[in-house]
């Protein structure tokens, strides 16, 4: 007599979530002297975020890193030029630029260089609860005036996606007295497990990877 025996398979298949964000930026940056220092910078906010709306716990929702990018065309003579990036919040009394005060120096031109903001510590330093004024990047150096720059930033954010409950049907042959149902004979190779094996690494193979793409 056939039958068919139906196999069902729950596959939890992680999956990591990259927000990706702009290529590559040019823009003049023109440094002065505010009150602060000689700097010049923009203000960069991810898509969900609004100045004096969001929090940093709505922020580290989003990302978990905010990875930058900077090259400068032109030193213009300086030997000082530096970059941070950073969060404000709590009306500018939290001022985050990498926890311990980081500016990593620019001493070539055409030269990239990078810098990771971890939102997640920052929001735990700080409270998720303190509301974000202002966050974006900025070119420092004694000397004022233009320089021409490159740029991108990454938001990065890592979860998980669960796919769908897959169900196989596998056929088998019996013959002899139907009317009782066929035993199980323990693990006999009968080749259900490496139908199993191939469906489960297909459906992971055809795992979505989710892109979201930062506001220009």
């Amino acid at each position: 007599m056939k039958y068919a025996k139906l196999a069902s398979f729950s596959v939890a298949a992680a999956v990591t979530i990259s927000a990706i964000g702009i290529s590559a930026f040019a823009e003049t940056i023109t440094m002065a002297d505010a009150g602060h220092g000689v700097n010049g910078g923009k203000s960069l906010f991810p898509d969900g975020i609004t100045a004096y709306e969001s929090t940093l716990g709505d922020l580290a929702e989003i990302c978990n890193t905010m990875d930058f990018t900077i090259s400068v065309a032109d030193l213009g003579g300086r030997d000082d030029m530096s970059f941070q990036v950073y969060v404000s919040a709590d009306n500018w009394a939290i001022w985050a630029n990498g926890l311990t005060g980081d500016t990593p120096a620019i001493s070539e031109a055409g030269k990239e260089y990078t810098f990771s903001l971890n939102v997640d510590e920052i929001a735990e330093t700080y409270g998720a609860d303190k509301v974000i004024c202002d966050m974006g990047f900025q070119v420092l150096s004694a000397t004022p005036g233009d320089v021409d720059v490159t740029y991108d930033v990454v938001y990065n954010n890592d979860s998980t996606v669960t796919e769908s409950t897959e169900t196989i049907a596998a056929e088998n042959n019996s013959t002899g007295d139907t009317s009782k149902p066929t035993e199980d004979k323990g693990n006999a190779d009968t080749g259900v497990e490496g139908v199993a094996v191939s469906a489960v690494a297909a459906i992971i193979a055809g795992s979505a990877v989710i892109i979201l793409k930062k506001r220009k």
